[in-house]
């Protein structure tokens, strides 16, 4: 599982009931009520959400009203169909579908009128949408189903609900679209979102049912719908029968136009049987229930209450009903409440997202964030439902405004009227003709809409899943469907989150944490850029086994640190195996981690114990650029040496970085007076070159002296006489030799040479100390070795060129010689200048394969500090 992924949902998911959201969100045009900065979610030129300015503008058009038409169809028929699912089933009062489907009509045009004169995308449709709808229709379902509630207080009950939910999302939306938060949606996993969605297809599976039937989808409720004939024949098979042709013909054609007329020629084929193979008139249909209607017309204080129109009254300004509302229950709701709000706002940045990339505009999503906000706040106010843009009808809305030239969309026109306030004007319009014109809506037919939208779903998710996700990330979604079935949506995504984060344990604690390890002995050692003799070389590579580096990499936690542990002691125990010592020597560097979570505490601190019982030297490097690398300074450290270690550097940082450092100190001085016993030897370096230098010290103070006795040049140190002494045979020769060579003494802070300049000399520092500068912020110190023989026999490129800028670092005395000098040998002694050419080559090789070593630590992920590190620190262990 990639964790790195992020929420990335398939066209059918999260979306208005015509279509789906995807896609990533771009940038549109400023807001005008925010001149100040923006973040780059809000930066661009006038996309979807250019205002104003270049061929913007408004301009007369029928195409608006056109585009307004063509997306009523279908979002009417989605309109009733949610107002159906949350307003009709067992325990609800005869009239609260009727007060339903007045709300979610008023609600529905409130939202078209809104986003079409706010939202900057040309063409956006407010609509209802299945997830919140279906959220909705659980919360009615616990309601209804409550006998302890009068009728009046059942309806009551459910619309402060959903005022409540809908002012929820309209705050959310509103506070992220200010603070610019529109991208959080990015980083929802997709097998959590994945497993809401299918849950959602459930839930619109059961609900569909309740529609079709008017009987819950339960044991009970399917046996009765299965023994009655008039149910059974008249609702479920034609439910089930245009729901699934539905689902399919919607994967299949893809077309714009296939809700409408599947629709209609559903109502069509539906009338056609009752009359012929039942010989059952409408009246008679209507009579026998399995008709939305007859739906009553609204009596007593209702009536006098009424708005013109047909508008129904908002429960805020209805004295009887507001005081009927039974509060308890409202609070008791909240959760689910808050569930609405997160999933709406979740599925409006979809869309957005959605609508981007279906329009080829980008959009301000800050800005339509704002917009939606405002508009869900005037539904609330007015009693209505949440909404956002509908992803089919904006994407349909779009392209006939634009007329499927693409020169046309690229203006991004601005009609008017918009397809928003037409397609606001029809649900005004239905509403005023409402209940004849829904009267005759086949219950089976509004309520396989639904079960189309929770076929499409569940089959995407919860059987496709199991081809196109991972297998663990494929239980995620099954865990959330099966315990949003069990337990309802909160529970679902609580139960969705916690598997999401174990598998996201399980996942990323089998990424190498260990970029590389290395031994500064055996067949392969890494070495430091300290230059070493002959004999120096030997020792490392004779003994540095018992010093072995890890070069960390990643997010450090418990999973992944006890996986580091574990290599650890395994290093250690096949090295007591092999040799009989184990690890002496232990350096972990830093570089490449990202952070360290506290939970990988525990884990470094085996780590520290395991040092202490083997009498193993911790040496940390580079743990600057960790997040969290004070947990491990107090945790893994203890001890006079660490304190003073960590104080070098705090000095030796730059300014901005002292007061970090000195925060660590207070965590190292804190673990050392905890820890008075079995104290940890702990070395702090700024570079694993560093760390490389201070082991390589410590080994060949142990290791070197055997080797003296060997012979050779003249002892681990490599000096001119040795040079001298290699070249010449005779005292003649070796004079010769010599002559050749002119003292130098060099000076702290002496510039030796620069990049660039003219390599005609060879130097050989013997008791001075320099530092070059040979590749961005890498820089190797040199003493008793060569200095500038790579530009001197350098015949390629350009030249022969110093490849590095060297300064003296430490006084001292050393030695040259000029090309000038060693063409004269040449032709006086030419034995002497091949034998010194044999040393050189051995030397070059040497060197190469030393600098090619320390590159490859910095080529990944090279400093930016523009001053060189410095790689030298007093030994404070």
């Amino acid at each position: 599982m990639n964790m790195k992924k992020v929420a990335v949902v398939s066209s059918s998911s999260m979306s208005s009931p015509s279509g789906g959201g995807g896609g990533g969100g771009g940038g549109g045009g400023k807001l005008p009520s925010t001149p100040d900065k923006l973040s780059n979610d809000d930066k661009g030129g006038g996309g979807a959400g250019g205002n104003g300015g270049g061929n913007g503008g408004f301009a007369i058009d029928a195409s608006g009203i056109l585009a307004g038409l063509t997306t009523s169809v279908s979002s009417v028929v989605f309109s009733i169909s949610f107002a159906t699912l949350i307003y009709s089933g067992p325990g609800a009062p005869d009239d609260a579908l009727s007060r339903g489907v007045d709300v979610c009509l008023f609600s529905s045009a409130v939202a078209a009128f809104g986003l079409g004169i706010a939202s900057r995308f040309s063409g956006a449709i407010g609509e209802m949408q299945d997830g919140p709808s279906a959220l909705s229709g659980l919360i009615a379902v616990r309601i209804f189903a409550d006998e302890s509630l009068s009728d009046t207080a059942k309806v009551a009950t459910l619309e402060a609900c959903l005022h409540l939910a809908t002012l929820g999302t309209a705050a959310a939306l509103a506070f992220l679209g200010t603070l610019r938060l529109g991208s959080l949606v990015r980083v929802i996993p997709s097998p959590v979102l994945g497993g809401f969605l299918a849950g959602t297809g459930w839930v619109l599976l059961c609900g569909s049912y309740k529609v079709m039937t008017g009987l819950s989808a339960d044991f009970d409720g399917i046996s009765q719908g299965i023994n009655n004939p008039d149910i059974f024949w008249l609702e479920v098979v034609p439910g089930i029968a245009f729901g699934a042709s539905l689902a399919w013909a919607r994967d299949v054609f893809k077309s714009r136009w296939i809700v409408p007329a599947w629709v209609i020629c559903g109502i069509a084929t539906w009338y056609a049987a009752a009359l012929v193979i039942g010989g059952r008139s409408p009246a008679d249909l209507l009579d026998a229930g399995v008709l939305l209607g007859p739906l009553p017309l609204p009596t007593g204080a209702a009536a006098a209450n009424a708005l013109p129109l047909g508008i129904p009254t908002p429960l805020w300004f209805d004295p009887e009903r507001f005081a009927a509302v039974d509060w308890a229950y409202v609070l008791r709701s909240l959760p689910d409440l808050a569930t609405i709000t997160a999933l709406a706002v979740t599925g409006m940045l979809l869309n957005v997202s959605g609508i981007e990339l279906a329009c080829g505009r980008d959009a301000n999503v800050s800005y339509e964030m704002q917009a939606n906000g405002l508009t869900n706040l005037v539904s609330s106010a007015s009693g209505a439902l949440v909404h956002y843009p509908g992803l089919a009808s904006t994407k349909l809305a779009f392209e006939t405004i634009s007329g499927g030239s693409d020169e046309a969309a690229a203006r991004d026109r601005r009609v008017f009227p918009s397809p928003g306030i037409v397609t606001g004007a029809i649900y005004m319009l239905i509403l005023a003709l409402h209940p004849d014109a829904i009267n005759y809506l086949p219950r089976s037919i509004v309520g396989g809409i639904l079960l189309s939208l929770g076929i499409s779903f569940f089959y995407e998710w919860a059987i496709q899943g199991a081809t196109r996700l991972p297998r663990p990330e494929y239980a995620v979604v099954i865990i959330i469907l099966v315990a949003i079935a069990l337990f309802g949506y909160l529970p679902g995504v609580a139960v969705g989150v916690v598997s999401a984060f174990v598998v996201f344990v399980a996942d990323y604690s089998r990424v190498p944490i260990v970029r590389f390890p290395f031994e500064l002995g055996g067949p392969n050692p890494l070495f430091s850029s300290k230059s070493r003799s002959k004999f120096e070389r030997a020792a490392l590579q004779s003994n540095g086994q018992s010093a072995y580096g890890l070069v960390l990499q990643g997010y450090i936690f418990f999973g992944t640190a006890f996986r580091l542990l574990e290599q650890i002691r395994s290093r250690h125990t096949s090295l007591v195996e092999e040799t009989g010592t184990g690890i002496r020597w232990l350096v972990l560097d830093f570089r490449y981690v990202v952070g360290i979570d506290g939970s990988a505490i525990s884990a470094i601190n085996k780590i520290r114990n395991f040092a202490i019982e083997n009498d193993v030297t911790i040496v940390l490097t580079d743990m600057r650029t960790a997040v969290g690398v004070d947990r491990v300074v107090a945790v893994i450290v203890s001890g006079e040496d660490l304190t003073a270690g960590l104080r070098e550097i705090a000095v030796s940082e730059k300014q901005q970085e002292k007061e970090y450092w000195n925060e660590v100190l207070k965590f190292a001085e804190t673990e050392r007076r905890e820890n008075k016993q079995n104290r940890l030897r702990v070395k702090v370096l700024p570079e694993l070159d560093n760390g490389l230098q201070y082991v390589e010290a410590k080994i060949l103070a142990e290791s070197v002296p055997l080797f003296m006795q060997n012979g050779g040049l003249s002892g681990p140190q490599l000096t001119l006489q040795a040079i001298v002494s290699a070249v010449g045979r005779t005292d003649e020769q070796r004079a010769q030799f010599q002559n050749c060579w002119s003292e130098v003494e060099f000076n702290e802070g002496d510039v030796v040479c620069r990049r660039g300049d003219v390599a005609d000399i060879i130097y050989f520092i013997e008791s001075a100390e320099v530092q070059a500068l040979w590749a961005p912020n890498v820089t190797i110190e040199i003493n008793h070795n060569f200095l500038g023989a790579a530009g001197f026999y350098s015949t390629s490129g350009f030249g022969a060129v110093r490849f590095a800028d060297v300064v003296v670092t430490r006084s001292g005395r050393g030695y040259k010689i000029s090309a000038e000098a060693l063409r004269d040998l040449d032709t006086e002694a030419p034995s002497l200048t091949s034998r010194f050419h044999r040393i050189m080559a051995a030397h070059l090789a040497d060197t190469l394969i030393s600098r090619n070593k320390v590159l490859a630590q910095y080529q990944d992920n090279e400093k930016q500090d523009d001053n060189p590190t410095q790689l030298d620190s007093p030994d404070l262990s």
